[in-house]
């Protein structure tokens, strides 16, 4: 069901969908230089396939009967909402977030901008716009995209909610002109007065010419899916089904009348990641020449902050360390061969020949655990985890030595506390180490104990626990080949900080658990 009237297409008089549309995108890009070479990379194509407009990153498609349907202020209004999707790479970043659910949220996420940030400065978002206050935070300030799509996806009432402001802004399948435009919540209502009016001029500025690449409506609608940007929304190999419960499934949310969608390349495919990497680090540079100009308007008194929201937006999502420390073992895998799965690419040809064994590698690890005062706060918590994540990938032998100015025996005079599960041992639990110390931080002690009581050749990883309060002073070329993670309880600036110091020198990686 259209989300727009048709009744209201003599609105713009004689001028065609694609005048109105070039016009529109014109009188932005000359009030608003920040959104201007945004806009200028983003050619207009009308497309009947679909109710409103959408983007790819590198199109704006619209509908020329929706185009006509509206006001000129609500048609930028929708145009600075197509732009702001590839300001902050909607069509770059979804990943393994299912299509559908990933549209809506970003869709509140932009509307949710528009009308609590921009509200004062923004012409007026058409009616059934997606918007709720429920993804404002508590500073008032929206939610990013991210962080809207895991509140839908893990909470039924709220996923509900949305399906049923959609079917509102779609409009009732009985009745085509009963229920369209309400799908906006009241929050919107009160907000009405926040944003502006518009200019109100289209009919007098000088029409724009040689914009946009116009189209046969009726081509297009014949076109049909295959061709239609939208796609049919449905997940991909990589996309959940269901919501978080079960309780929905997501393929039957409601299509949106437009939106965002993933860019592809000129045959349809999936960009590999390094397509991906480049289309981003293309797009930063983009925007960050926008935001130059956008800054010195906005710092001269005029201009809208139209790109403010990005930042908080593209905030890197936080990943816990636990999970970053998992990932050190899945990236190291054995390239032993197995004959428990055949090689697959043999089997056609009637050879049977083993395959390559996929298995975590990481078998002997050693863990360096700082035991000085200013540690004790986050050691529970690290030495809890290392050891849950170490029995979860099976680690056979693992060397633990405690230290602070310098690296502790322990009771029967050794640097190491050592448990071999080949040798009949069990991984311990954190209450059957001594971690008891104290004394200050000296970086270069355990590595030191490392290099002249173990054999190096047979350790597959060293993790190295601290809150990064010390430094090297002295070179462990011996360890240069071996692999090594610091896990320090929290990040600081400054140059004589040990995190920065080893960031800077490469020896190691380092995960900071805050």
């Amino acid at each position: 069901m259209s989300s727009y009237d048709k009744s209201k297409r003599a609105l713009h008089g004689v001028l065609s969908a694609n005048e109105v549309m070039v016009r529109a995108k014109s009188k932005l890009m000359n009030s608003e230089s920040g959104l201007a070479s945004i806009l200028l990379s983003l050619p207009l194509e009308e497309d009947s396939s679909f109710d409103t407009m959408a983007t790819d990153g590198k199109v704006i498609k619209y509908n020329p009967d929706f185009a006509l349907s509206l006001p000129m202020d609500e048609i930028k209004s929708v145009l600075i909402h197509e732009a702001l999707h590839v300001v902050w790479g909607h069509h770059l970043r979804r990943g393994d977030k299912h299509p559908k659910l990933w549209n809506i949220a970003t869709d509140y996420a932009i509307n949710g901008y528009i009308v609590y940030k921009l509200g004062e400065h923004m012409n007026k978002l058409p009616e059934g716009a997606l918007v709720s206050n429920k993804y404002l935070n508590k500073d008032y300030s929206v939610m990013s995209a991210d962080e809207i799509y895991d509140i839908l996806f893990g909470d039924d009432d709220a996923l509900q909610q949305a399906i049923e402001q959609m079917q509102q802004q779609m409009g009732d399948d009985s009745d085509e002109n009963e229920g369209q435009g309400q799908g906006q919540d009241d929050t919107q209502d009160e907000s009405d007065d926040a944003q502006g009016s518009g200019d109100g001029d289209e009919e007098t500025d000088e029409e724009a010419e040689g914009q946009g690449s116009g189209g046969d409506a009726d081509d297009d609608a014949e076109a049909g899916d295959e061709e239609n940007i939208t796609g049919n929304g449905l997940s991909d190999e990589r996309s959940p089904q269901t919501n978080q419960s079960g309780q929905i499934d997501l393929n039957d949310l409601p299509q949106m009348a437009g939106g965002v969608f993933d860019m592809t390349n000129e045959d349809g495919s999936e960009l590999s990641d390094d397509e991906l990497q480049d289309q981003i680090t293309s797009l930063n540079a983009q925007v960050i020449m926008a935001e130059k100009v956008q800054g010195m308007l906005v710092s001269g008194g005029g201009g809208v902050d139209y790109l403010g929201g990005r930042k908080a937006e593209l905030v890197e999502q936080v990943v816990p360390w636990e999970d970053m420390f998992r990932d050190m073992f899945t990236r190291v895998q054995s390239q032993n061969n197995t004959w428990k799965m055949p090689n697959r690419r043999h089997m056609a040809r009637g050879v049977h020949m083993p395959s390559k064994d996929k298995e975590p590698s990481i078998k002997n690890v050693v863990m360096l655990v700082d035991v000085s005062g200013s540690t004790l706060g986050d050691r529970d918590s690290f030495v809890t985890e290392a050891l849950a994540i170490l029995e979860e990938f099976q680690v056979k032998k693992l060397m633990v030595n405690r230290y602070g100015g310098v690296a502790f025996r322990n009771e029967q005079g050794e640097y190491f506390d050592v448990y071999d599960t080949d040798q009949g041992d069990e991984m311990p639990d954190k209450d059957e180490i001594n971690f008891n110390g104290d004394g200050g931080t000296n970086f270069d002690a355990p590595f030191n104990a490392v290099e002249e009581f173990l054999d190096i050749d047979e350790i597959d990883l060293i993790v190295h626990f601290s809150d990064g309060e010390g430094y090297f002073s002295q070179d462990h070329d011996a360890l240069l080949d071996t692999p090594i993670c610091h896990v320090f309880s929290y990040g600081q600036s400054g140059d004589n900080y040990g995190g920065n110091e080893i960031e800077e020198s490469g020896f190691g990686e380092v995960i900071y658990m805050s």
